[in-house]
This record gives C-alpha cells, sequence and structure tokens, in this order.
C-alpha cells in the first residue's frame, strides 16, 4: 500500500528503532509477542501470539517471566507493556508492579518502552556483557 505523501510502502516505514538498526534483516527474525488481553494477574498464561515484527514492547509474559518487580527489569520507572486490558494498556510502576489504571488527569503518556527483539539464530556474541559500559557486539551473521 503506498503513502502518497511519502512515496514509501508500509514496509518501508517501520519505524524509529527499526530503521535505526545496522542491517536489521540481517541480524534479527520477526518477535514473538503475546497479544492476549491480560485481565487477571494471578492466572495469567498467554495464548495468543503475533509474529510479524522485527521489533516489538516486553509482554506482562515476559515480564512474570523475567521475575516482575524483583527482576533486573525494575529499576525505578514507569514503563508501558504490549498487553491491554478493557480498553487501558498496562504498564510497570517505579516500585516495579503492574498496572492498567490510566488517570487523564495525570501525566501517564511520557511512560518508557523496552524494545524487544529476537536475534537470528546464527549471530554470535563477538564481546561485550549488555550494560551501558560493554554492549554486547554482534559478528556478522554467516548463513
Amino acid at each position: 500500500e503506498k503513502n502518497e505523501e511519502t512515496a514509501e510502502t508500509e514496509d518501508e516505514n517501520t519505524g524509529i528503532f527499526e530503521t535505526s538498526l545496522d542491517s536489521p534483516r540481517k541480524y534479527l527474525v520477526n518477535t514473538k509477542m503475546c497479544i492476549d488481553e491480560v485481565k487477571d494477574l494471578e492466572s495469567y498464561k498467554c495464548t495468543n501470539y503475533n509474529n510479524e515484527y522485527l521489533v516489538g514492547l516486553l509482554s506482562m509474559e515476559e515480564y512474570i517471566n523475567a521475575g516482575g518487580e524483583d527482576s533486573y527489569l525494575n529499576n525505578g520507572t514507569y514503563w508501558w507493556l504490549s498487553n491491554t486490558s478493557n480498553n487501558n494498556a498496562w504498564y510497570v510502576i517505579d516500585d516495579g508492579t503492574v498496572n492498567n489504571i490510566i488517570k487523564s488527569n495525570n501525566t501517564y503518556y511520557g511512560y518508557g518502552v523496552r524494545p524487544v527483539i529476537t536475534l537470528n539464530q546464527n549471530a554470535k556474541i563477538l564481546s561485550g556483557d549488555g550494560s551501558n559500559d560493554l554492549p554486547y557486539i554482534i559478528t556478522e551473521v554467516k548463513e
């Protein structure tokens, strides 16, 4: 489908994060993302997935599996999850708990995001530990 204003196809206009990556189609494969509507946190287990995008948002399932509020992901900030609930979106609060109540009189729209990518199985880590000081360096993918 052509966009008349930009003369690009939808596939070419995939977003700032993806287009800032060096050769994303060479190093990445589509990311499996949970698209369930989350109603009950106590018995939540994802059953519906989407596998159409190279870059996604962290899901409730991934947050819980990583340890939730007791995990390294709890860094005292507010950030969005990919799941919805009753026309609202889930987000992580600065104490690591999750919420889906949006109050229009508060500023909830500046929350962060945690982009999720899936590396090609042939990609190898050349160096780094994933920290700010020593980010991962990925070697060229050999097909």
